[in-house]
């Protein structure tokens, strides 16, 4: 990127990138994936200023990153942001990013990993993901994408994710459940 377009604003960037892409396809619906920390400071990037370009808007929020938070499951905060953000920009919402990182089912308590976030037990995790996926749709939420979901069996972690499948967890069956929901 040139150091000309680094002093741009981020406004002036989103807006010259969704012109860039209209130009090649405009059936394609734009958007970007907005962050809690955009709703929390003034990053020049907020939903009035995403929404002046994009058909919808996305949100990223995990409570294991949220001092404020109701601690590491509360699933409050995922329609809380969604709805502020829908509120702030006058679009619709898709959750794009939410999940909570586990820990191997041998370990039944909740930890913390060299100063990193705070790893749940499956359980736990599937419940906060079930509860997530309920409070998006009662609040009217477009959708929502689950990532940092859980983990693989200590003997994959030297390999790349691509070489061997996924283990299992728990939080797959929130998922399927998620599947069965109908919009209302």
């Amino acid at each position: 990127m040139s150091d000309e377009r680094k002093r741009l604003p981020p406004a002036v960037l989103v807006t010259q990138a969704s012109l860039h892409m209209t130009h090649y396809s405009s059936i394609h619906p734009i958007t970007i994936g907005l962050h809690m920390e955009d709703l929390e400071e003034d990053r020049n990037l907020g939903p009035a200023e995403a929404a002046m370009v994009c058909d919808f808007l996305c949100m990223h929020g995990y409570p294991i990153y949220c001092r404020w938070a109701n601690g590491p499951t509360d699933a409050l905060l995922l329609p809380f942001l969604g709805l502020i953000t829908c509120w702030l920009g006058r679009r619709e919402v898709l959750f794009e990013e939410f999940g909570a990182p586990t820990i191997p089912l041998a370990s039944a308590v909740d930890l913390r990993v060299d100063a990193g976030p705070i790893l749940l037990a499956e359980d736990k995790a599937a419940a906060y993901t079930a509860r997530a996926i309920e409070l998006l749709n009662r609040h009217g939420l477009l959708g929502g994408f689950l990532w940092c979901y859980g983990d693989y069996v200590q003997s994959l972690w030297s390999l790349p994710p691509w070489i061997r499948p996924r283990t299992s967890v728990t939080s797959v069956v929130a998922r399927r459940r998620f599947a069965e929901i109908r919009r209302r």
